[in-house]
């Protein structure tokens, strides 16, 4: 995995993984876990690395999650992290915009961050980083469980505030568009 490969981790290094999921990546890395909010969390000590993979695109704040990096890292320690970026989702947040409609629901607060290559260098910058490698790779996701399961799975933000049928309407006009 390309992400491992720019930590590239040193023996005796501390690493915080910043949003493990189900710590199945972490696990490989050989780290503790511990289960708190990105945008929020104290941990009695600052890390040589902050590492995070397939996360900072949920967040509705990326200036909290990275004050949280910021107060987490040793001086000269690095930040290495993927995620999602500008246009990641385009084709799903194309297909759901409609369906609500269709199915008279009202346009979902959908939000994420998926930042263009200078958003995010600029972000990052204003937090006191120094970016030394940022990009933007085109690198679609197979959905071995189809568009049904991905938004069952991630679809949330969008029908959150419908009732259980209409979500499912929604959702299933959306994988028909």
């Amino acid at each position: 995995m390309p992400v491992v490969e720019w930590l590239a981790p040193q023996p005796g290094e501390s690493i915080l993984d910043l949003g493990c999921g189900d710590g199945a990546l972490t696990a490989k890395l050989g780290l503790h876990v511990a289960h708190a909010d990105m945008h929020q969390f104290s941990l009695d000590r600052q890390f040589d690395a902050v590492f995070t993979n397939a996360v900072l695109h949920w967040t509705r704040d990326i200036g909290a999650v990275l004050n949280q990096v910021v107060q987490h890292l040793r001086p000269g320690g690095r930040f290495v992290g993927e995620f999602g970026g500008f246009g990641n989702v385009a084709a799903i947040v194309g297909a759901m915009r409609p369906a609500l409609q269709i199915n008279g629901a009202p346009d979902a607060a959908f939000s994420g961050f998926y930042p263009t290559v200078a958003e995010f260098s600029a972000t990052l910058s204003q937090h006191g980083f120094e970016a030394k490698r940022v990009e933007l790779i085109p690198r679609p996701t197979p959905l071995p469980i189809g568009m049904q399961g991905w938004l069952a799975t991630f679809g949330r933000p969008f029908v959150e505030d419908l009732q259980a049928d209409q979500q499912q309407q929604v959702t299933d006009t959306a994988v028909k568009l």
